[in-house]
């Protein structure tokens, strides 16, 4: 699957803070980076599996479900038979410390088809835990203004586990005692 550019950049700024094996500080993402995206963020915490609320979202992401989703469990945006595989999709991306990159479809009350890709991307929270996620929801129709942009649901149609993979490290072998690579 190909992603959208923004997409691509945003996985680059995750990268870029990101700690070594860690995923990067909740603190350390700056909205002032992302601006040109930041209506479509959203910030997901996790309090258990299968329950992820969202804690902030932005404009457009409020526009296209017709109300605020804050506070709301990030899986009830999915149909019933999405909620599963995202939710073991977002807990294998916590324990691989990598994004994923999902492709979603809603209807719109008129009966529209819009195209979505979902990036989340684990961030460490205050507890020092992967429990929170840098979200965007990047829509891949277009829209005009004055469009119906207003979805009832999504549906997963399908997900990339191999959003991001950190370059290999060069394997070291022995010359005459000295590791080289």
């Amino acid at each position: 699957m190909s992603h959208h550019k923004n997409i691509t950049e945003l996985i680059g700024y995750w990268s870029d803070k990101k700690a070594g094996f860690k995923a990067p500080l909740r603190a350390a993402i700056y909205p002032g980076d992302f601006l040109a995206v930041l209506p479509q963020i959203l910030i997901v915490g996790r309090q258990a599996k299968g329950t992820y609320p969202v804690r902030l979202a932005g404009g457009f992401v409020d526009l296209t479900l017709g109300r605020s989703p804050h506070g709301q469990n990030l899986l009830d945006l999915f149909d019933a038979n999405s909620r599963t595989i995202i939710s073991g999709l977002i807990d294998n991306s916590r324990v691989q410390v990598e994004p994923c990159v999902l492709s979603a479809q809603g209807q719109t009350k008129k009966g529209s088809e819009r195209h979505y890709q979902l990036m989340l991307a684990p961030l460490t929270g205050p507890s020092g835990l992967s429990d929170r996620f840098l979200c965007l929801l990047q829509p891949m129709t277009v829209q005009f203004e004055g469009d119906d942009i207003r979805i009832g649901g999504l549906t997963l149609s399908h997900a990339d586990r191999t959003a991001y993979r950190p370059a290999a490290f060069p394997a070291l072998v022995t010359d005459n005692g000295r590791h080289v690579a």
